[in-house]
């Protein structure tokens, strides 16, 4: 945000949907905040001691310039005027090194320093509120004895808070988003001063008696977990609840000062809101708002698939996300029409619609939450049951075939015949005991033939037999005569 790199008109895209969006957006109407070339404010990237003491002079409108001797700091950089006049304010300080270092980032309890320089006459609050900020910040023992009183003036009195973790984190880096509502907060605060606080100059000095104003939280909870992003400065929350949640949600909150009080309002329907209006010490109010919704069904499953035409219903595998459907042997299932019904929002393809399944065909199934399940149909025509022969012929002689008649009595051959032959043919996919043809023996007059035809499935069965028999002799003639032993021809 230096002099060289500030933007025309800023359109700040980086910061759409970031924690302070509306207190930059803000700034930004009021020309308090500059961004990059690009259009950008990297909210998130820290900001250096020159860049804060820039916006200090520009939220407090500090014009006027003093002397100042930082080896680091040349006439000609573009914060040179901004340090002079923070140097007539007097609320920076240089390194023993006769550095100001303006282009190191500025840390949490130097931020903290400066606030209490320009707001406070002492940087100290009163010995109850002392022992509260210690206590409240579980890494106080971590403060430096330079920034300690710096840091508890400034949580004390409003203008920083911790971290949701309960720590203060002083040595860290405050980012370009921090600082700015860090500043906005130091800036309302010293726009609503109350009695007793005197205004000397452009500095700030209150009365040991002022009453506290910070009314912010330092955790919010909902059914005993932190609200996810929480922070103090973020004043609305959605929280998504699962699917066919009917008890309603209990919301928690602890206030940043012990001597706040907080009011919650839970919320009494689903979807619904819950309202936590802090009061600080001053009466000062801030209303937090966590606002209810039931998430999405998730549901997404076929429960039957079947068809009318031929009957035949799918067998869900759910886990495998596999139908397997048998149809009757002889079924065309190039055209096929299933009927189906199913959890979630849609289907596609939709129930009703003719497909061919000759090949496997993927269901896609939607939730209302909008993510899908795939379920592979596959069709299986059923093996043939037929277990018939289709022709039976016998040669010699003749046979009156037919395929539900099973059993061939008394059938004549040729006086003579010694062989007959049987040919037949068995139904589609059908298979039987003995190929045709088959040679049957005619002996003593009688001659026997049998075959087992079994059907596709390998489980229907039809046994055929034939009984042959030989007619009997019909020549009545001589074959030899003779008179007094000679053949009479």
């Amino acid at each position: 945000m230096n002099e060289d790199s500030i933007a025309e008109d800023p359109s700040f895209d980086d910061i759409e949907g970031h924690w302070a969006e509306k207190v930059i957006r803000d700034w930004q109407a009021r020309q308090l905040v500059a961004g990059y070339p690009n259009g950008f404010l990297r909210p998130d990237n820290p900001i250096t001691r020159a860049e804060f003491i820039a916006l200090v002079n520009r939220v407090f409108g500090y014009q006027e310039v003093g002397a100042f001797s930082f080896n680091d700091v040349a006439s000609t950089d573009w914060f040179a005027g901004e340090i002079a006049k923070a140097a007539a304010v007097g609320y920076i300080g240089g390194y023993p090194d006769g550095s100001v270092k303006p282009n190191n980032p500025i840390t949490r309890q130097e931020v903290a320093a400066v606030l209490a320089k320009i707001l406070l006459s002492s940087g100290e609050v009163d010995n109850d509120e002392q022992e509260y900020i210690q206590v409240k910040f579980l890494d106080n023992v971590q403060f430096p004895d330079w920034s300690r009183s710096s840091i508890m003036a400034a949580a004390a009195n409003g203008y920083m808070s911790g971290y949701p973790d309960g720590t203060f984190r002083p040595a860290v880096f405050i980012t370009r988003a921090e600082a700015i509502s860090t500043l906005d907060r130091a800036m309302i605060i010293k726009e609503t001063l109350e009695e007793g606080q005197n205004l000397s100059g452009d500095r700030i000095t209150e009365s040991r008696g002022r009453k506290n104003r910070d009314a912010s939280l330092s955790s919010l909870s909902v059914n005993g977990v932190l609200v996810t992003g929480f922070a103090p400065d973020i004043f609305s929350y959605e929280v998504t609840l699962p699917y066919g949640t009917t008890e309603l949600p209990i919301v928690t909150a602890k206030v940043s000062h012990i001597k706040a009080k907080v009011t919650i309002s839970q919320a009494t329907t689903l979807p619904g809101n819950a309202f936590v209006v802090v009061r600080a010490e001053n009466g000062r109010t801030q209303t937090y708002e966590v606002s209810f919704k039931l998430a999405l069904s998730s549901s997404k499953s076929i429960t039957s698939f079947g068809f009318a035409t031929p009957a035949a219903t799918g067998v869900i595998d759910e886990a495998a996300k596999t139908i397997a459907v048998t149809v009757p042997y002889g079924t065309d299932v190039t055209s096929l029409t299933p009927t189906l019904v199913h959890t979630g929002a849609s289907i596609v393809p939709a129930s009703g619609t003719s497909q061919d399944f000759t090949n496997p065909v993927v269901y896609t199934v939607t939730a209302a939450d909008a993510t899908t399940a795939q379920y592979t149909v596959t069709v299986t025509i059923a093996p043939d049951t037929d277990a018939s022969l289709t022709s039976l012929a016998v040669n010699p002689g003749s046979i009156d075939f037919d395929p539900g008649t099973l059993i061939y009595d008394n059938v004549v051959v040729p006086y003579g015949t010694s062989t007959v032959t049987v040919t037949f043919t068995a139904a589609p996919q059908a298979t039987t005991s003995v190929e045709s043809p088959q040679t049957v023996m005619i002996s003593g007059g009688t001659g026997y033939f049998e075959v087992t035809v079994t059907a596709g499935d390998k489980v229907n069965t039809k046994t055929y037999t034939i009984n042959f028999t030989e007619a009997p002799d019909n020549d009545a003639s001589l074959s030899d005569l003779k008179v007094d032993g000679v053949t009479i021809s």
